[in-house]
Order: C-alpha cells, then sequence, then structure tokens
C-alpha cells in the first residue's frame, strides 16, 4: 500500500496508475513533478522557475545519475508501514526534509516520476516569499546540523546518497549564492579586474546551468519582466539569515488564492 500527502492537485487516474506501477516495482519512496499551478504575478514566476531548476538538478538530475530524487514536501508517496513508523519522529515543521533524511540514512531510494505532475500554487506576494523562505532556510540549517554527525559512518559505509543529502543542506539558498557572486564579481573588478575574472567566470557558468534547467515553456515576456526583482528578493533573503530563531518550531503558513481557472 502506498501514502500520498498533499496530493490534491494529482489530475487523473492514469498518473495515479503510474505511481502503483513505480510502488509496486519495488519504490518505498516516491516524489512526483511538481509544477507551478499560476504565474500571475513576479514572484509567483520566480518561484515557478526555482521549483523547475530544483525539479531538473535535484530530482531529475540526481536520479539519471543513480542518486535518489530530492523530496519537495507535496506530491510524495511512501510506502504505507514505513511511513506509519517514522512519520511520528519529525520533530519540527520541516517533515518532508526530515523524512528524506530517514530514508537516505536506511539507504532507501527516492524514485522521481518526471511525468507525474502536481499542480502547486506558487506565492505570489514578496512578504509571503519572505516568510516561507525563513521557514525552509530555518528547517534546513537545522537538518543539517541535526544530520552532519552521521556524515563519517555515511562515508565509511558507502551511503553516497546521504553524503550528498548532507552537500547539498551545506549550500547557501540559490538566490543567496548568485547573489554574493555578482557582488563580490564587481567588487574585486573595482578593486584589481585580473583577480575578477574568475569570478566573472564562474558567474556566468552558474547562470548558464540555471538557464539549461529552466524549461523552455517558462522563459517567455513574464520571465523577463520577474528578473527585475530579484535585488529585492536576494535582500529579502539575506535579512531572512538572522530571523531563523523558532522559525521550525511552528508553521508559517503559506496564505493561497484560488486559481482553479489559471490556464498556466
Amino acid at each position: 500500500m502506498v501514502v500520498i500527502m498533499d496530493a490534491d492537485n494529482i489530475v487523473n487516474a492514469s498518473f495515479l496508475n503510474k505511481l502503483n506501477d513505480a510502488y509496486y516495482s519495488g519504490c518505498l519512496a516516491i516524489q512526483t513533478h511538481r509544477v507551478a499551478k499560476n504565474r500571475n504575478t513576479n514572484t509567483a514566476v520566480l518561484d515557478a522557475v526555482s521549483e523547475e531548476i530544483n525539479n531538473s538538478i535535484f530530482r531529475s538530475g540526481h536520479t539519471r545519475l543513480g542518486f535518489s530524487s530530492a523530496l519537495i514536501g507535496s506530491g510524495m508517496a511512501f510506502d504505507y508501514d514505513w511511513l506509519r513508523q517514522y512519520i511520528y519522529r519529525a520533530a519540527h515543521v520541516g517533515v518532508d526534509k526530515q523524512l528524506e533524511s530517514m530514508l537516505l540514512s536506511q539507504n532507501i531510494y527516492i524514485e522521481f516520476l518526471e511525468d507525474v505532475y502536481t499542480y502547486d500554487e506558487k506565492i505570489e506576494k514578496k512578504g509571503q516569499f519572505y516568510e516561507q523562505r525563513r521557514r525552509w532556510i530555518a528547517t534546513q540549517f537545522t537538518n543539517l546540523f541535526s544530520g552532519l554527525w552521521k556524515l563519517p559512518k555515511a562515508f565509511f559505509s558507502g551511503n553516497w546518497d546521504y553524503c550528498d543529502k548532507l552537500l547539498q543542506w551545506m549550500m547557501p539558498p540559490r538566490i543567496i549564492l548568485f547573489g554574493f557572486l555578482v557582488i563580490f564579481s564587481i567588487v574585486t573588478t573595482w578593486y584589481d579586474w585580473s583577480l575578477s575574472l574568475k569570478w566573472w567566470g564562474i558567474t556566468f557558468i552558474l547562470i548558464v546551468s540555471f538557464f539549461m534547467a529552466i524549461p523552455d515553456y517558462l522563459v517567455d515576456n513574464r520571465f523577463q519582466k520577474a528578473i527585475i526583482s530579484l535585488p529585492l528578493l536576494f535582500i529579502l533573503m539575506f535579512l531572512n539569515l538572522f530571523r531563523l530563531r523558532g522559525a521550525n518550531k511552528k508553521f508559517i503558513h503559506t496564505v493561497h488564492s484560488d486559481h482553479s481557472s489559471d490556464k498556466n
């Protein structure tokens, strides 16, 4: 038996059949392909783009290299007996990441079904982005520090999935990484242009990697207009680094609207 968490937006029975097929082939944990339900504001557009970058790199890309897919919080399916045993061990609001850590520490592979879609409403306002990402960052750091002590055992036992997950959690949020690379490149250009060449090169490689990970359908006029919001979102993310205390102790609700008729 398989349990699906937060899957009201998996759209038809054929998708459920594919989930069941994956489960009965031996997959105890499955992540479906979460895509944007709406792209009606600049923030929602950038959130949709960020979602697909994560899908390309941390889900589809990882499974093609033989690693487990990352879980994402909705559109997930688990073996019922396993979930019943471990769900109550989740100690804070980032349940998906805690379950992911438990699965990987037990060498349980997480499959990604790229052609099974779960539609998720993207946040529309910058204030909602700020609060949501605050919770996400706090959860990431909490899981990193709680899991680091298992790293030596995972490494020497060859549990590369778990090692890879800890490395992912060591990475700063993508917009923070990109923003500081741009700032550092500009500062080194002013200080010594020859030192700045490698930083501009790294920044360029990062930009190319992002664009390769974005599906063509998202690169449209709305995306081009939404890019102007990136500096403000970078500032909000940076401020979040100083407001992490307590963010993973209670659920910070993300306000949603009704976009049942949105065709994007």
